[in-house]
């Protein structure tokens, strides 16, 4: 009998460990994933910085630029290069936070050099537009209300600011989510780091204090409609964003 019983526990003890193994690959293979949609949001988000700096490049072609704007214009550079070197050697979903934080510095060095070309004064330096960081910095802060998250007081450049005020809806940077296009800061735990790159947990550096977007709502699978309070579905908004140049904190669109 007792062999009979050390059979069995030994045969449960089996099942057990094979378990153990088959979550620890799961959760390998999961992470895998997470790890690979971080990088492709980070490789998006940089793609478009360098389009953005391509037509500052334009802008600048060959004039001769003073030494405190010629200083702004290599920041913007060293940024593109630094981060478009680190998004494809992402090997943890928090350090996308240090890719977006150096992405932000060179779209207010690129908002500098700009100001500084029209004669204009330098803008303050505010964290990024909250609709889409691929804006650039924001201009101010405004009222926003969503059914999921409530009223808040949110950063947005001067284009996502008009468009509110006048009831339509800002261009919003989007992620996927199964077959699924939803807002960045309702997409879940695995993309907090990209907002902590972009938006701090107090109000340093202009705009109002974010921590809230850090514990947002995850959509899990209930379908997701009317991100802005004013109706509507998300499902077409384009994940981009390039149409935005990061000027003066309205992406140079108005």
């Amino acid at each position: 009998m007792e062999w009979l019983l050390a059979i069995a526990a030994a045969g449960g003890a089996g099942v057990y460990g094979v378990r153990r193994l088959i979550a620890a690959r799961d959760d390998r293979r999961q992470r895998a994933v997470e790890l690979e949609q971080v990088r492709k949001l980070a490789d998006e988000d940089v793609t478009v910085f360098g389009d953005q700096l391509r037509r500052l490049g334009d802008t600048v072609g060959e004039r001769t630029l003073d030494e405190v704007t010629h200083t702004d214009y290599q920041t913007a550079l060293d940024a593109y290069e630094r981060a478009k070197w680190d998004a494809p050697r992402l090997s943890h979903i928090d350090e996308i936070s240090t890719l977006v934080d150096t992405l932000a510095t060179g779209r207010y060095a690129m908002v500098c050099v700009r100001a500084r070309l029209a004669g204009e004064p330098v803008p303050e330096l505010r964290v990024p537009c909250f609709f889409n960081p691929q804006h650039g910095p924001s201009a101010r802060d405004v009222t926003w209300t969503s059914p999921r998250i409530g009223t808040r007081r949110v950063p947005a450049c001067t284009r996502c600011a008009t468009q509110l005020a006048a009831r339509e809806k800002p261009e919003v940077r989007t992620v996927q989510i199964g077959t699924r296009r939803v807002p960045y800061w309702e997409a879940g735990a695995r993309f907090h780091p990209y907002s902590q790159g972009y938006f701090p947990s107090d109000a340093a550096a202009g705009g109002v204090a974010m921590a809230w977007i850090y514990t947002a709502p995850d959509l899990g699978s209930a379908p997701y409609m009317d991100h802005t309070g004013y109706g509507g579905d998300v499902g077409g908004i384009d994940f981009g964003g390039g149409g935005f140049d990061g000027g003066g904190g309205d992406g140079g669109g108005t």
